[in-house]
């Protein structure tokens, strides 16, 4: 801010209006630009002693010709000695916000690696998580699905955002100044994240819209409070959801989304108990998610819209229930409203024990047996012929004998011839 010392000191400054619209003829000069209330559930560090405070927009909304500069401590997260209600830090979402983006609903006390933090959604479709000690920034999560390209809103510092230390940013009358021409907005004035947050399972749980509006701004007169916004019908009718993320805690990254679990116009916020998302919508339906992996597990309607946030707790016999509150609960509707308790019955139905007869396909390995030859060792005997000694002393009857036989093989050979 010391760059643009002159934007803070105006800030907060005099400015002449007409008190209690009572008396036209005289005004008075009060120190109200850009007043903002606390409001949503507060988060208390009992063991620090300090307690967080979210805060909404600057007023009037989107016209500030009569509120110049940044407008501190609207659309902010303020950490206040409980003892003593001294400032200990502040972080503003929007500088001298233009377009109704405030930091309502609740403010999450949890811890991130170890170090307590502060975990806020903001009107403006981005979630902080600040150092609870010292207001720093851990991670934010800006939601993707939101039609920023499109339908985006304009300032000099780029996107839905003013420079604080520019003080042409903080003397901006309005955000198309000086046209007065139509223009779309998103999120719109009614915001990205206008619900609360929910920790669990090592994530926040948070529910944003996608829900362009169209209008225009024009001037007004120091003579009368209104913030100069007309709303008008859109050429066209743009593509409107609602999403629920799972964003990890320590990171900011998102863990799984799940889209349209809700129509536009949702508020209230969701909670986390037992790896189950309760989400009510202002459609009428109450929707159930798997906290780890974002599966929708059971969805009941209840005909009128749900736009409270659910509660949880144990009644006086120690059973755990849950309170839905619906019907009509903001502008005067004419639905009646009701506030309903769920639980477990006194007896859990045994489980169904279901038996199939599953058919399983087993693959069987062949071995196959190969005869391989054998090496056989075969004895063969072999005649020798042994060198004898010869007679030489042969008597005639042994000569006789060979003569025999040599005659009778000359006889048999001729005979065959």
């Amino acid at each position: 801010m010391a760059r643009c010392r002159e934007c803070v000191e105006n800030d907060w400054g005099n400015f002449v209006f007409d008190a209690l619209l009572l008396d036209k003829t005289s005004v008075r000069t009060a120190i109200v630009g850009g007043a903002a209330p606390g409001w949503g559930q507060h988060a208390i560090d009992e063991d620090a002693g300090v307690i967080y405070v979210a805060t909404g927009q600057a007023s009037p909304d989107w016209n500030a010709t009569f509120r110049p500069g940044p407008n501190i401590f609207s659309a902010s997260i303020l950490a206040l000695d409980v003892k003593t209600g001294a400032l200990k830090w502040w972080f503003q979402s929007v500088a001298h916000d233009l377009w109704d983006y405030d930091c309502a609903w609740n403010v999450a006390l949890t811890q991130i690696q170890g170090k307590k933090a502060v975990v806020k959604a903001c009107k403006n479709g981005i979630v902080y998580a600040l150092d609870a000690a010292t207001g720093a920034p851990i991670w934010n999560y800006v939601a993707e699905d939101l039609a920023y390209t499109e339908f985006v809103c304009k300032s000099a510092a780029g996107g839905c955002f003013l420079d604080p230390t520019n003080k042409q940013d903080m003397t901006k009358p309005w955000q198309e100044y000086p046209s007065t021409q139509p223009r779309w907005q998103n999120p719109p004035g009614t915001g990205a994240f206008e619900s609360d947050v929910a920790i669990g399972r090592g994530k926040v749980f948070v529910v944003g819209q996608n829900s362009p509006s169209y209008g225009r701004t024009v001037p007004v007169g120091p003579d009368r409070i209104s913030n100069g916004n007309q709303g008008l019908t859109p050429p066209f009718t743009p593509k409107e959801n609602a999403t629920l993320y799972a964003i990890d805690l320590n990171t900011g990254k998102r863990v799984w989304k799940a889209v349209g679990s809700a129509t536009t116009g949702f508020r209230g916020g969701a909670i986390e108990s037992g790896g189950v998302v309760y989400s009510p919508g202002p459609d009428g339906v109450w929707r159930l998610y798997d906290a780890d992996a974002g599966k929708l597990l059971s969805e009941k309607f209840f005909g009128t819209a749900l736009s409270v946030p659910n509660s949880m707790g144990a009644d006086a016999n120690g059973k755990m229930k849950v309170l839905i509150n619906a019907g009509s609960v903001r502008g005067g509707g004419t639905t009646p409203g009701a506030l309903m308790a769920y639980g477990l019955p006194d007896k859990l139905p045994e489980p169904q024990i279901i038996t199939r007869e599953v058919i399983k396909e087993v693959t069987k390995e062949v071995v196959k047996e190969v005869e391989v030859p054998k090496e056989v060792i075969k004895e063969v005997v072999k005649e020798v012929q042994v060198p004898q000694e010869v007679i030489k002393e042969v008597t005639a009857i042994g000569i006789g004998v060979v003569l025999v036989v040599v005659a009778g093989v000359l006889f048999t050979r001729r005979k065959k011839t």
